[in-house]
């Protein structure tokens, strides 16, 4: 039992790693990409397979929400028309299989682009650890 907690506990710490240095890449390169005239914010939904995009932008211009399969087909959009300043959208991708999907915002002449990977976790069987004494 010792030894699956550990083995638990050194997952979650290399978890916790690539999360950070895949954050701190990501803001590297969103501070050198010129700024949009909008802005986005991404999450998922704990324990769904529900991504969450807010966008927020200046009365008066269209911004359109995709998400887009790796060969470029569109799988759904959203658009936010003129009046609106900001919209909330969800995209449910349980129903996709397994792969890369981006979601795309753009104003038609700003793109802003985040990479979706879908992966089903396998399953691990615990390891069994026999002591005697």
């Amino acid at each position: 039992m010792k030894a699956l907690t550990n083995i638990f506990a050194l997952a979650i710490a290399a978890t916790f790693t690539a999360f950070s240095a895949a954050h701190a890449e990501d803001n590297l390169k969103t501070a050198k990409a010129a700024p949009a005239a909008y802005n986005v914010g991404m999450y998922v939904s704990k324990n769904t397979s529900t991504v969450n995009v807010m966008v927020e932008k200046q009365a008066g211009s269209t911004v359109k929400v995709s998400i887009k399969d790796d060969s470029g087909k569109i799988l759904a959009t959203q658009s936010l028309n003129g009046k609106e300043e900001r919209i909330w959208t969800k995209f449910n991708l349980s129903e996709l299989s397994d792969g890369t999907y981006t979601v795309e915002v753009t104003n038609g002449k700003d793109v802003t682009v985040k990479e979706v990977k879908l992966a089903t976790p396998k399953f691990v069987e615990p390891t069994r650890t026999i002591n005697v004494q």
